[in-house]
């Protein structure tokens, strides 16, 4: 439960493009597709290329860019326990 809780404090550096959610490498050695769908973001790091690794600073960044793109809520509102148990 320490993981959930953490990333709910902090969604930001686990956050990733809709269509990757369930890609457990997702970051670590950049494809073509996934390079050219964090450009199309906004997002431009010297990191985002194929074969690149993102930093946990370039997560982060990005992860702020698709928090506000989707509307999750703030760091509170996914800490009340509510938010899972009701």
């Amino acid at each position: 439960m320490g993981w959930c809780l953490k990333c709910h404090r902090e969604p930001e550096i686990n956050l990733r493009p809709l269509n990757q959610v369930t890609n457990l490498l997702w970051g670590l050695n950049l494809t073509e597709a996934e390079a050219r769908q964090i450009r199309e973001l906004g997002y431009s790091s010297e990191n985002v290329n194929v074969g690149g690794r993102l930093s946990e600073t370039d997560r982060e960044q990005l992860g702020r860019i698709l928090k506000k793109k989707h509307g999750i809520k703030s760091a509170r509102q996914l800490s009340d326990c509510s938010a899972c148990h009701r």
